[in-house]
């Protein structure tokens, strides 16, 4: 998924062996982030902070199903995950609780979900 925000060079010279599953609570670990990944994920939540998250209508899933239409069901689908990453990774490195109302839309929208196809 990171390919979509960073060729394959990036990632691997900056984020290979990055350990994604740290607490929030460990603050050593995210305060002492190099500025340049703090950079890229500020970088990567600007892409989403004026977004409008549009509803998964059953009309966007049945022309995925029957005509085989990926595209316009995916960029729906796809940002909603793309943007709870983002917002999550943002928080914990500012750990100051301006995304958690955000967050939680974003989770409550995905479960909300009635197909994860």
């Amino acid at each position: 998924m990171l390919t979509k925000y960073a060729d394959e060079t990036f990632i691997k010279s900056h984020l290979t062996g990055f350990d994604f599953f740290h607490k929030a609570s460990d603050r050593a670990f995210w305060d002492g982030l190099k500025e340049h990944v703090k950079d890229y994920i500020r970088v990567s939540l600007e892409k989403f902070e004026n977004y409008t998250f549009e509803p998964l209508a059953l009309s966007s899933y049945r022309e995925f199903h029957t005509l085989n239409d990926r595209v316009r069901f995916e960029a729906k689908y796809f940002s909603r995950r793309h943007a709870l990453i983002a917002y999550t990774l943002a928080e914990v490195v500012e750990n100051e609780g301006k995304y958690t109302e955000k967050i939680a839309d974003l989770v409550w929208m995905i479960l909300e979900e009635s197909s994860w196809v």
